[in-house]
C-alpha cells in the first residue's frame, strides 16, 4: 500500500492493526486505543500507572510498529543521507545506529529519528514520515528510497530487566550489545534484528521482525517477560515515559516542516516549526566540510544569543486543580498528555511556549516542556503558562518553575 492508499484508508475512517495485533489485542483489558497514522494500537492495556511502573522497575513490552520506516539502498545511500541529516552518516559503521534531526533549507526541523545501517549500501531511517522529501533530493545519485513501514513489526522491550528477557529469548548466542548497536538473531526460530534503543530513558531494545511472523515473536517475549514482571505497555505510558526522560516528539512538541503527510493524527500548526537548536539538539548539528541541507542557516543561528532554549517545567498542581474546577471541567485534569502549544509568560509578557504537559506518576508531579528565550528565562525562574481545555480554549493561567532536563535519570546507555 503506497502513501496515497494509506491516506485514503485514514480519510474513510478505517484503521489497520499492526503486525502484532493478533497477539496484542488479546491483552487489552482497558479498551482504550490510539490512532497512529493508519494504525490503531493499544493506548492502555490495563492501567497507565502499572504500565509506567513496569517500564521503570521491571520491563515494558511496547508495539512501535506504526513508526514510518524509510529504506535507503544503493551505492550513494551514505552520500544522500549525509546531505539530508545534520549529523554525519558516512562514518556510521555497519551494525550501528544513531539519532539525528533532518531539516529543510531554512534550518527548520522536518523530523528527527534513528538511522540504522544494516549493510554496506542499506540504511533504514525511522522517524517522521519524510519519504517524498527524501526522494526529492536524490537527483542523479545512485540510490532508491522506499517506504518499508508495513514490512516490519517493531517490538520495544524497555526497563531494568530488558536484557534478561532478550537473553532468555535468544539463548546462548546472545551477547550483550552496547547502546546504538544492532545484531541479527533468531527468536522462536524467526530471523530478527535487535537494536539497543528506545524512547523511555530506560535500558532497552527494539526487536525488528518480519510482519508475517510478528505475533509469534510477541507471544514469546510476553511469555518470557512474565517471569520477570514485564507488562504490555500502551502509548499513554510510553508518552509519559518519554517526557520524564526529556525527549522531544514531533507533532506533540513541534510541527515537522516537510511536505509529507504527518504520521500523527493531530492538527498541523505550521507556526510550531522549530530548528534543532530551539529543540535543544544543538549537539546534533555537526558543522564542517560536509554540506547538508539547512547548514548555512543553522550555523548562523548557533551564534545568536536570543534563540529559544528547551527546558522542563514543574507545574503548580494546586493551581491546576483550581482552574479546572473553576472551569467546571475537572474530568479533563491531565487526563492525557497535552499535545500542542500554550503561551509562557514572564512578568505578564509572552516569552515562549509550553508543550507535553502531563501528570508524572514517577515524580508525583505535574510536568511539561517549554521553549523560551534564553536571554530572558533560565533554570529556577518562576513563570506562568496557559492551560487549555480539550477544545482548545484557554481556561486559566498556572504558575510553574523552569527546571533542567531530563526529569529522571537516563539509564539507556548503562551497562
Amino acid at each position: 500500500m503506497d502513501l496515497t492508499d494509506q491516506n485514503e484508508v485514514i480519510k474513510n475512517g478505517f484503521f489497520r492493526g499492526t503486525p502484532f495485533h493478533n497477539s496484542s489485542s488479546l491483552d487489552v483489558a482497558a479498551g482504550f486505543w490510539y490512532g497512529w497514522g493508519e494504525y490503531a494500537i493499544p493506548d492502555v492495556y490495563s492501567s497507565m500507572y502499572e504500565e509506567l511502573h513496569a517500564i521503570r522497575n521491571t520491563a515494558g513490552v511496547i508495539d512501535m510498529s506504526p513508526l514510518p520506516k524509510m529504506c535507503f539502498e544503493g551505492e550513494d545511500s551514505a552520500q544522500l543521507l549525509d546531505k539530508l541529516m545534520t549529523r554525519s552518516i558516512s562514518d556510521l559503521a555497519i551494525g550501528r545506529c544513531l539519532y539525528t534531526p533532518w531539516c529543510n533549507e531554512d534550518g527548520l526541523l522536518i523530523g528527527d529519528g534513528i538511522v540504522f545501517r544494516l549493510s554496506e549500501r542499506k540504511y533504514i531511517v525511522v522517524g517522521e514520515n519524510s519519504l517524498s522529501w527524501f526522494q526529492s533530493n536524490i537527483n542523479n545519485m545512485s540510490v532508491e528510497v522506499v517506504d518499508n513501514t508495513h514490512d516490519y513489526g517493531v517490538l520495544s522491550v524497555q526497563g531494568p530487566y530488558s536484557e534478561r528477557i532478550l537473553s532468555k529469548a535468544i539463548g546462548k548466542k546472545w551477547n550483550e550489545i552496547d547502546f546504538s548497536a544492532l545484531v541479527f538473531h533468531e527468536i522462536a526460530g524467526i530471523q530478527v534484528f535487535v537494536a539497543r534503543q528506545g524512547f523511555t530513558g530506560e535500558k532497552g531494545y527494539e526487536i525488528w521482525t518480519p510482519s508475517s511472523e510478528a505475533a509469534k515473536i510477541r507471544d514469546t517475549i510476553i511469555e518470557i517477560g512474565g517471569e520477570f514482571g514485564a507488562l504490555p505497555v500502551g502509548e499513554y505510558a510510553v508518552d509519559i515515559a518519554r517526557i520524564e526522560a526529556g525527549l522531544i516528539l514531533v507533532s506533540a512538541d513541534y510541527t515537522g516542516a516537510g511536505p509529507d503527510e504527518k504520521c500523527a493524527n493531530v492538527t498541523v500548526d505550521k507556526q510550531l516549526s522549530i530548528s534543532p537548536i530551539e529543540a535543544g539538539l544543538s549537539r546534533l548539528v555537526e558543522l564542517g566540510d560536509r554540506q547538508f541541507i539547512g547548514q548555512e542557516t543553522l550555523e548562523k543561528s548557533l551564534s545568536l544569543k536570543n534563540n529559544n532554549c528547551f527546558f522542563g517545567l514543574n507545574i503548580n498542581l494546586e493551581n491546576l486543580i483550581e482552574i479546572y474546577v473553576k472551569a467546571k471541567r475537572p474530568d479533563e485534569l491531565l487526563s492525557r498528555v497535552y499535545w500542542g502549544s500554550t503561551n509562557v509568560y514572564l512578568d505578564e509578557k509572552i516569552v515562549g511556549r509550553a508543550s507535553s504537559i502531563c501528570w508524572s506518576p514517577t515524580l508525583n508531579k505535574a510536568i511539561g516542556f517549554c521553549f523560551v528565550k534564553k536571554d530572558l528565562v533560565e533554570i529556577g525562574d518562576n513563570i506562568a503558562i496557559e492551560i487549555k481545555s480539550v477544545d482548545g480554549s484557554v481556561i486559566g493561567i498556572v504558575s510553574a518553575t523552569v527546571v533542567g532536563l531530563p526529569f529522571v535519570k537516563i539509564k539507556r546507555s548503562q551497562t
